[in-house]
């Protein structure tokens, strides 16, 4: 469940964007709360108004993949995906469903770029 109220800041994520997608998502601002669904408001091509559902951020159409996040979230996801890739970078893959948080993944990304720095001194 997303948590928003409104003035809240989100971020738009759309699978099928194309383009320079900016990390973390394009910002909007939360301008109404219901039961169950809220309405986030856009600036892209000219200001646009999305309908999202609470339960899971997902736009509320059939099938959509369109969907939001906090501005925490998306942040959030910014340092798992910098983390991973500097997993990545020291060789090291971290299968999907493991158990490790982002500060234990950031912890391990720090220890290994020490030796990389003893490495290269």
């Amino acid at each position: 469940m997303i948590e928003v109220k409104e003035g809240d800041e989100v971020r738009l994520f759309e699978s099928y964007y194309s383009g320079s997608r900016q990390p973390g998502g394009q910002p909007g601002i939360v301008k109404s709360v219901r039961r169950t669904l809220f309405d986030a408001e856009f600036n892209g091509n000219g200001t646009f108004t999305r309908t999202f559902r609470l339960e899971d951020g997902y736009l509320n159409e059939k099938n959509s993949r369109t969907y939001v996040k906090t501005v925490a979230q998306a942040e959030q996801d910014v340092r798992y995906n910098n983390a991973m890739n500097r997993l990545q970078h020291h060789k090291i893959a971290v299968r999907d469903g493991h158990k490790l948080d982002l500060d234990q993944l950031e912890a391990l990304v720090a220890l290994l770029d020490t030796f990389e720095a003893e490495e290269s001194a």
